[in-house]
């Protein structure tokens, strides 16, 4: 029995608080005093940098915090930063935190209490509420949609009507997630080949294929900043770098986790979201990061194929159990009677009549 495994019939195994940094100067000295405040005991505070090109190393060794620094030799993303994490900690439960994550106090206590309740648990993800609207959530877990994109819970939900229940999910946003370090090495942790965007939303789908749970505390806050500049949306700027990204990536994720079935089953409503895709890119001044992102997924297309062989092999879980078709937020807050709203509700009644027709025959 691990140390981890033993933690559910008793008190928790130790906890490593590892941060991931990119270029924080800004949000580190925040970040430090939050997890200074947490109630619940950690064994380590470990920091691992992506290269920053700001003062961020400068930060942390002024702090009074003490904080391991381990410093990535070239900027690969958060995923592979991650990975590092995972390996570098010495305890069996890790809490990975993104550098504008902030944890209120009780956060590491509810997402322990959880974690024990939960013996096939690989994650508990905390609730995010955004940092200028503390009372909105940002983030409540999330599980995938058919057409390989995650279907946030919550979103832009007021916090006080949401339930304070935890719930499992199918997905997560590795924003600030408690996790069994163990089972995500031993699942081959997050894929450096996405760089940036849905590398969690991969991990996530790996770990449930292979019969890991994933879960969500409600009452584990954390208040979520402004995300990665150049790369993270907020209000109406869409970076073309991010549309690079989605357009590459969840293409990834389709050709390494679904069954060839599946994919066929669900080409025409995965046809359609791409459609629609591309409309929104095209709209955003993103056509040619589209197609970028779209000749990228084709050059890298056989190390894909290969890492899908070690997927498919491993899996315990079908595709029917774990994908769905609920309705998927471009924009927030769209006016009810807007063109884009319009489109937005055709694109889900579509995408959600299709899969009610052949979700019966998916493996």
């Amino acid at each position: 029995m691990t140390s981890a495994e033993g933690a559910l019939r008793g008190a928790p195994p130790p906890i490593t608080v590892a941060i991931t940094n990119f270029d924080g100067e800004q949000v580190l000295p925040d970040l430090l005093a939050a997890v200074a405040a947490l109630r619940h005991p950690v064994e380590e505070v470990l920091l691992v940098d992506d290269a920053s090109q700001d003062r961020s190393l400068e930060v942390v060794a002024a702090e009074d915090l003490e904080v391991r620094v381990v410093v990535m030799e070239e900027n690969s993303g958060p995923g592979p930063v991650r990975n590092r994490a995972l390996r570098e900690a010495r305890t069996p439960w890790v809490l990975q935190l993104d550098n504008d994550a902030r944890p209120l106090p009780d956060c590491l206590d509810e997402l322990v209490e959880v974690m024990q309740a939960h013996p096939d648990a690989a994650a508990v993800q905390a609730r995010a509420v955004f940092q200028d609207r503390q009372d909105t959530i940002h983030y409540a877990g999330a599980d995938l949609h058919y057409v390989g994109i995650p279907i946030v819970r919550d979103f832009h939900c007021p916090l006080a009507e949401a339930s304070e229940e935890p719930v499992p999910r199918d997905s997560f946003q590795a924003l600030a997630l408690l996790v069994d370090r163990e089972k995500l090495l031993a699942a081959g942790g997050y894929d450096p080949r996405f760089f940036f965007y849905a590398e969690d939303s991969d991990l996530a789908h790996r770990l449930r294929l292979l019969g890991h749970e994933l879960w969500l505390a409600p009452l584990a806050l954390v208040v979520h900043g402004e995300g990665t500049p150049g790369l993270s949306q907020r209000g109406a700027s869409y970076p073309s770098r991010r549309v690079f990204f989605l357009t590459r990536n969840r293409w990834f994720l389709l050709l390494k986790c679904y069954r060839w079935r599946t994919l066929v089953l669900a080409a025409p409503g995965i046809a359609l979201y791409e459609l629609a895709w591309l409309v929104l890119a095209c709209g955003r001044r993103g056509f040619w990061a589209y197609v970028r992102g779209r000749w990228d997924l084709v050059r890298q297309l056989g190390g894909v194929l290969r890492d899908r062989g070690t997927v498919q092999r491993g899996r315990v879980l079908n595709d029917r159990d774990l994908l769905r078709a609920d309705d998927i937020i471009f924009l927030p807050h769209l006016s009810s009677g807007s063109w884009a709203a319009r489109g937005q509700r055709l694109l889900n009644s579509g995408l959600r009549g299709w899969w009610h027709c052949v979700r019966r025959w998916v493996g």
